[in-house]
C-alpha cells in the first residue's frame, strides 16, 4: 500500500489514515517508491547483451 501511495500521494490520498497507511508511515512513501522504481528499471539494464 505505501509503493501505490508513493507512486502518487495525490491520487491516493485516501489511504492514508482511517487505519489503512498511518500518517507517519505515508510520509517515507514518496521516498521508498523511487528507491524501487529505480531499481525495476536497472533491473533489465543489467542483462541487455
Amino acid at each position: 500500500m505505501c509503493w501505490i501511495y508513493g507512486s502518487d500521494p495525490i491520487k491516493y490520498s485516501r489511504l492514508v489514515g482511517g487505519g489503512s497507511l498511518p500518517e507517519d508511515r505515508a510520509v517515507r512513501c514518496p521516498e521508498e517508491w523511487d528507491r524501487m522504481a529505480k531499481a525495476w528499471q536497472r533491473l533489465p539494464a543489467e542483462y541487455q547483451p
